[in-house]
Parts: C-alpha cells; structure tokens; sequence
C-alpha cells in the first residue's frame, strides 16, 4: 500500500493548452493557468497558436517561469496545435495522465 501511495504521487498530470487569435485570448488563459497552478503534480504547457510571441510573453510575465511555452509560428489548426502539445507533456516521463483545455475553459478548482 505504501509502494503504490509513493509511486501515485510522483504521477505527473500533464496540461496542454491551446491559445490563438489576441492577448485577450491568453490573458483568459493566465487565470486558467494560475487556478491549475494550485494543484499538485501539475505541468503545464501554452500551445501559443500563432500569436505573435512578444504579445504572449507580455501576458505570461507572472507566471511563465512556471510553465512552457511551445510557439508555433502559425496557427495551425487545433488538431495540429493539441498533437504538437501532446508531444511536449509526454517527453516528460512522469506524465502519466495528460488534460486537454482550451484557453477559454475554467475548470473547477476540485476537478
């Protein structure tokens, strides 16, 4: 029971979240970010979706030491954009379960 209580905890939830089209867009995704920030075993990756890079890096000033930033140099689709995501979270090997949102979704604080 300890064994399998250890190994749970070092199970990371990989978050891929896709961004696109304004600042307006990446700023409704900080409040994201920051809300699953406040859990634990978390790593997030923005899938920047073709914004201009400055603008993103403007909006992330407080939080982007916390997670990736993967930037695409077009939008791509989001098919391209989630796949392209998908990739990064799961080069990292403790990603044992990996969360799709958009940058408009708020999820609650215990989901």
């Amino acid at each position: 029971m300890i064994l399998l209580e250890m190994s749970m905890n070092t199970n990371t939830i990989g978050v891929v979240m896709v961004t696109y089209q304004s600042a307006e867009r990446v700023r409704f995704a900080c409040q994201v970010i920051e809300t699953i920030l406040n859990q634990e075993n978390c790593k997030i990756v923005l899938v920047n979706n073709g914004i201009p890079k400055r603008l993103v890096a403007e909006e992330l000033k407080g939080i982007s030491s916390k997670i990736d930033v993967l930037n695409l140099e077009k939008n791509c689709g989001s098919a391209k954009a989630y796949a392209e995501g998908i990739k990064w979270i799961l080069s990292d090997p403790s990603t044992a379960f990996v969360w799709l949102l958009d940058d408009d979704n708020l999820p609650n604080s215990n989901a």
